[in-house]
């Protein structure tokens, strides 16, 4: 092995050491770690209808049996990639409107 192919292997080390290091338990902070940000392909394509068809967040949410904060982040990951655009009423979707009794 040549002195430069070991000085890139010990750089290597070191940075997974100090990686190790800076996230063993107790000192780092994983957001949302309890939230579950898998889905199959066959749940982004019915996502992906139901966000163009105007479904409200908390619809969405039912629909999938998740919380909402599951939905935001799959809607956010998917508005990034260009893959659903904005609509009416925004990420919560279009609420629907309360007749005036008066």
């Amino acid at each position: 092995m040549s002195l430069s192919a070991v000085s890139a292997n010990e750089n290597a080390l070191r940075k997974l050491e100090w990686q190790y290091l800076k996230n063993r338990a107790g000192q780092t902070y994983i957001a949302c770690e309890d939230l579950n940000f898998l889905w199959t392909k066959e749940e982004v394509f019915d996502f992906d209808c139901l966000w163009a068809e105007g479904k409200r967040l908390d619809e969405l949410a039912r629909y999938f049996g998740r919380p909402q904060e599951e939905i935001l982040i799959l809607a956010l990951d998917r508005g990034t990639k260009g893959r659903i655009g904005p609509r009416k009423g925004g990420i919560l979707g279009e609420m629907p409107r309360v007749r005036d009794e008066n």
